[in-house]
């Protein structure tokens, strides 16, 4: 999970597939590791590839995230709106986090930054938005940096931060 998540936010795709898909093979059951391998796909252009790895997701909430962006990015607008409805719906198993990276990628940034401040107020995940891969149609808005600012996550507060690393032989 930790290795597949570090080479996605590395922008690392072939290592993110990989990682994601031994995740798979491990834990089939976990719909986390085929949710961020679909994910991974469409970060590296491969959305029919992804849409049938979220279409394996039992996980309702998990599957319908991927299926909005693998729709979106497949052009069926239409598909892509009427899940988003739906998983707009659904009470449970969705954070605000997902909801605004979901928004992002399908190039709503309005909505997107949104949710992005109620992750925020919750404190869920947010603290990944810097990196996190599904979040960088943001990066050219001028809110981004603002944003990140505010969660303490600009480059300048990252590059701000000393670490004292000691080897103990």
């Amino acid at each position: 999970l930790g290795l597949a998540f570090a080479y996605g936010q590395a922008r690392r795709l072939p290592e993110a597939i990989t990682a994601a898909m031994t995740g798979v093979e491990i834990n089939p059951d976990i719909s986390w590791y085929r949710r961020w391998l679909g994910m991974m796909h469409l970060q590296n252009g491969e959305a029919e590839t992804a849409l049938e790895v979220f279409r394996q997701i039992e996980d309702e909430p998990q599957r319908i995230m991927g299926l909005v962006m693998a729709e979106h990015a497949l052009g069926r607008q239409a598909e892509s709106d009427a899940l988003l409805k739906e998983l707009l719906e659904i009470k449970w198993g969705v954070t605000p986090f997902q909801i605004a990276y979901i928004f992002a990628f399908r190039g709503d940034n309005d909505e997107a930054f949104e949710w992005l401040e109620k992750s925020a107020v919750m404190g869920s995940q947010v603290s990944d938005a810097a990196t996190f891969p599904m979040l960088l149609n943001l990066h050219d808005d001028p809110r981004w940096l603002p944003f990140l600012e505010r969660i303490g996550k600009s480059p300048e507060q990252l590059a701000g931060i000393e670490f004292n690393v000691t080897r103990h032989e």
